[in-house]
């Protein structure tokens, strides 16, 4: 499952929680749960769009976004993400 999840630990407890809802009621997680529900969440990361609209680089924005929205990632964590105090130093940097 550790391969599935990415860097973002939003979304990575996200993915979990989301997991924990698919898998409700049985007594185990299989593999095939894990890939149903989860799919692929390394590939999404909110904090490539944070940097992407901090920088200005559209066309990462563009990819970036496009991957949340069909992940089904709730796009309101790109602002949360914002306010943490990592994202926070890296505006400062630019």
């Amino acid at each position: 499952m550790l391969t599935f999840l990415g860097g973002d630990r939003l979304a990575s407890r996200g993915e979990i929680q989301k997991l924990m809802l698919y898998c409700h009621g049985q007594e185990q997680i299989h593999i095939e749960d894990v890939i149903a529900a989860i799919g692929d969440a390394s590939s999404i990361s909110v904090d490539e769009t944070v940097d992407a609209i901090l920088s200005g680089n559209i066309n990462d924005l563009d990819s970036s976004f496009n991957r949340i929205i069909s992940s089904k990632t709730p796009v309101f964590l790109i602002l949360r993400s914002r306010s943490n105090p990592a994202s926070t130093a890296r505006f400062n940097e630019i």
